[in-house]
Order: structure tokens, then C-alpha cells, then sequence
């Protein structure tokens, strides 16, 4: 009987032995069940940067390999991966070839920020095998395998980030650009996060243009428009609203005379000007003429000026020498008159003839006289009209006015 028992209980030491080496060849191929970095059955195990590998057997005597990050299983592959069916590699040297390739492109694909993946934590239940990752626009997706016991799957993951519209877009459109002249563009400014666009209403309408600055079409009346910030995350909740006042231009002034006081038909915002030449504090609706010459007016409001004015030639200076006597006659004529000049002493003049327009009609030079003239000037030939005749000697000019009645 003793026999019988000592063979009883080598059979059973046999059976755990097998049943023990099974549980072994279990473990070395989930790596997952067992703590800490596990060794290949060859003790191969490669420690770098916190990535570790384990050269795993797999099916029809092939081989595979698993991949750690921090002692916890990051990739778990038993065949070869790109082939069809579930054979691993024919050696332990291209399992060992494979993994390390895979741990070099993790690493330097780990170094390519911001385009990459960094675990964030453990993915529940058992280790998974042909996981897949990928993302689109700013979602991350995540298919976690197939279950290595089961063989079955069922999970797949969407990632949105916190990712919160922007807010409306500021203003940066100069005071100046704001308020223009009727027939006129301007350029607005606005800034954002993300891409503006620019619109003709606070929701919906036109879109009339992106980007900054946007630059308007001529405006004749007061035109708002609205700008929106659009990011990845969407577009701002309300619209900048941006308002351009459009002011009208005065029409041109109409000025008039009386002898050297010059009026205006525009009671406000007057500027006088003397030969095209702006005259300083000349800016109520009368102005005194100093000297001979053009004088016209502009008016501005609100920044936008007028055209000049019609333009009138005025002729100035008195002759306070009592030596010289000046006469012009028949007034009115037709045309036809004679100027009579005395003097105490040898003097030259010219004698020029002015429309109501101011333009010159008639000029002579260099008439000498020494003690009295008479002369016949004819202008038979032009309209009825006021004309003025300016005299002129190197010490001061007489004005003088006729009246042509035909």
C-alpha cells in the first residue's frame, strides 16, 4: 500500500507541476495581470525615458511583444501588426526589432508638440489589442481594441474640449474714420481671437467682407454695420455694431459787394480767401476788403467744406493827392467815354478796364502826362454792363465806375 500511495502522489506532484507551468505561460502572455515591469521569458526588458518592453509568445509558435509607459501596460501586441490573422513574428529577434521600433517612433512622435497623444489615464476593464486613435477638427476619437481575452469590442470614445466662443470683437476704429463727408469712404478696424467678418445686420443678413481692416463703399447717409470674431469653437455670440456718421456738404456760397464789404449768402462757417490764399480770422459773413485783387469763400460744416464761391475782383485805394484830378465821362454812355487827367508835375499812368467778372478788357500803358490830357476810350463793342476803370501812377491807383447803356 505504501507503493501505491508514493505513486499516487507522484502523479499528483505531476499534475500541479503542469498545471503551474500553464498559469506561467498565462502571465508571461497578459503581462497586464502581473505588478511591476515584467521580464520576457528570455529576460529581456528595455527601460528608457519610462517606456519598457517584454517579448511575449504568441500563437503556432510566433512571437509578440508589450509595451509599458511607467510599469503599466501601453501597447499589447501578439501579431504582427498590418496582417492579416493573428500570428506574431517568426523570431524573437523581430519581435524584440519591432517593439523597439515602435518605442522610438512613441517617443518621437511624443516630442512633435503640440501634435501629440499623452495618456491621461488608464482605460477601464481588461488590456485591449488594435486600438485606434485619431481627430478631427479640434475632437480627439478613441476605438480601445478588441478585449485580448473575449475577442469582442464594443467601445469608442469622443473627446470635445472645453473649447468656449469668442467674445465680441473691440472696436479699434480711429475717432477720425467715424464721422465723414457725404460721397466718401472710410476704414473701419476691429479686433478678435479668431477670424472677422463683417456684416449689415446684428444677426443673419449680408456678409460684406473679412479680415481687418474693411474699407466701405462710398456713403451719402449714416450706415451702421456689425463685425463678428469666428474661432474653431464658433462664432461670437453678438455682433460689434460700428456706426459711420455721414455729414452732407454744404452747397457753395454766393458772395456780392458793396464798394470793398464783401457778404456771403451762408450765415455760418465761412473762410475768405484773397487770391486763392486763405485770409486768417477772416471767417464772419462780411469781410473788408484791404487790397485789389480776388476774393472768393468756402464753407465748412462739421468738416466737410464746400466749393469755393464765385470769385470778385475789387479794386482798392483812394488817390489822396490833391495834384492829380482824374474825370470820367458822359456816365452812363455806350460805350464810348473820355478820361480827362491834370497834374502839377510829369507823371506816367495806365489805364486798365475791368468787367464785373474782374477780367481785364482793356489796358494802355505808359500815358505821359504833364499838366492836363484828355482821351477818348471806346468799348462799343461790349455789353451793357457796370465796368471799372483802374488808373495807376508809381504812387497809389484811382478807381473809377461806369455804366454802359446800350
Amino acid at each position: 500500500m505504501i507503493h501505491k500511495y508514493d505513486s499516487f502522489i507522484k502523479m499528483l506532484l505531476l499534475l500541479v507541476l503542469a498545471f503551474t507551468l500553464s498559469l506561467t505561460l498565462n502571465a508571461q502572455t497578459y503581462m497586464v495581470q502581473s505588478p511591476g515591469v515584467p521580464k520576457s521569458p528570455g529576460g529581456e526588458t528595455l527601460k528608457n525615458a519610462g517606456y519598457s518592453y517584454t517579448i511575449i509568445p504568441s500563437v503556432n509558435n510566433t512571437w509578440g511583444y508589450d509595451i509599458y509607459l511607467q510599469k503599466r501596460l501601453f501597447i499589447h501586441q501578439p501579431s504582427v501588426p498590418g496582417l492579416p490573422g493573428n500570428e506574431g513574428f517568426n523570431t524573437r529577434i523581430d519581435a524584440k526589432k519591432a517593439a523597439r521600433l515602435v518605442i522610438g517612433k512613441i517617443k518621437t512622435a511624443s516630442a512633435r508638440a503640440p501634435d501629440s497623444w499623452t495618456q491621461k489615464t488608464d482605460v477601464g476593464g481588461i488590456a485591449r489589442q488594435n486600438a485606434v486613435g485619431f481627430s478631427i477638427g479640434n475632437k480627439g476619437y478613441i476605438g480601445t481594441g478588441v478585449d485580448i481575452l473575449t475577442g469582442t469590442s464594443n467601445d469608442f470614445w469622443e473627446y470635445i474640449p472645453l473649447c468656449p466662443s469668442p467674445p465680441p470683437p473691440t472696436n479699434t476704429t480711429p475717432v477720425g474714420n467715424l464721422s465723414i463727408c457725404s460721397g466718401n469712404y472710410t476704414t473701419l478696424t476691429a479686433s478678435g481671437t479668431g477670424t472677422l467678418g463683417w456684416y449689415d445686420s446684428q444677426e443673419g443678413g449680408t456678409w460684406l467682407g473679412g479680415a481687418s481692416p474693411f474699407i466701405t463703399p462710398i456713403l451719402t447717409a449714416n450706415t451702421t454695420y456689425y463685425v463678428q470674431d469666428s474661432t474653431d469653437c464658433g462664432a461670437s455670440a453678438t455682433r460689434t455694431e460700428i456706426t459711420v456718421t455721414v455729414n452732407p456738404v454744404p452747397p457753395a456760397p454766393v458772395i456780392t459787394n458793396t464798394e470793398d464789404t464783401l457778404f456771403s449768402s451762408a450765415p455760418d462757417g465761412n473762410q475768405w480767401y484773397f487770391d486763392g490764399t486763405l485770409i486768417a480770422g477772416a471767417t464772419s459773413q462780411t469781410y473788408v476788403a484791404t487790397q485789389s485783387g480776388y476774393y472768393g469763400d468756402v464753407i465748412t460744416l462739421n468738416g466737410c467744406s464746400s466749393d469755393t464761391s464765385n470769385t470778385l475782383f475789387l479794386f482798392m485805394g483812394i488817390d489822396p493827392h490833391t495834384s492829380v484830378e482824374i474825370n470820367v465821362y458822359p456816365v452812363p454812355n455806350n460805350g464810348r467815354f473820355n478820361v480827362s487827367i491834370t497834374t502839377l508835375s510829369k507823371e506816367s499812368f495806365s489805364i486798365r478796364v475791368y468787367n464785373y467778372l474782374g477780367a481785364m478788357i482793356r489796358e494802355e500803358e505808359k500815358l505821359d502826362v504833364n499838366g492836363s490830357i484828355q482821351k477818348m476810350i471806346d468799348l462799343s463793342l461790349v455789353p451793357s454792363g457796370v465796368y471799372t476803370i483802374v488808373f495807376k501812377n508809381r504812387q497809389n491807383q484811382v478807381v473809377k465806375k461806369i455804366i454802359v447803356n446800350k
